[in-house]
């Protein structure tokens, strides 16, 4: 991951990435880029509600990869450098309030206290694969 990098969550089916930018020259100047991320139209259809990103973790293995949790119990994975949502996942019935990636595994926690443990090495690696043409 990067430390100038960070994802956050917001309302009405939005993603906000956000890039810390630091120019040295005679004086240095740091300035904040934020890019926006649109929940897909394919999720808010079948929703028929806006939705809150409630949690996200960065996937170890990638650079440009995060994962983010809904109000809704959806899970989506997010290309950082295009701001594209690359797949989506109906993962638990409440909201999931917690995430954590390590190694090739991804624990959700949501707010009716559900646990869920996910394999993700096939996403991670599909995705790897199709990462020179993101």
């Amino acid at each position: 991951m990067r430390a100038n990098e960070f994802v956050l969550g917001c309302s009405n089916n939005l993603i906000r990435f956000c890039t810390i930018i630091e120019t040295t020259n005679e004086t240095q100047h740091v300035r904040l880029q934020i890019n926006h991320g649109q929940i897909p139209s394919s999720l808010n259809e079948q929703l028929k509600k806006p939705c809150e990103i409630t949690a996200c973790t960065y996937l170890i293995s990638s650079m440009n990869l995060v994962i983010c949790a809904t109000n809704f119990g959806f899970i989506t994975c997010w290309n950082t450098r295009t701001n594209t949502c690359l797949l989506h996942w109906k993962a638990d019935a409440n909201e999931i309030c917690f995430m954590t990636a390590i190694k090739h595994k991804l624990i959700t926690g949501s707010s009716a206290g559900c646990l869920r443990l996910w394999n993700i090495e096939h996403l991670e690696m599909n995705l790897a694969q199709g990462k020179d043409n993101l």
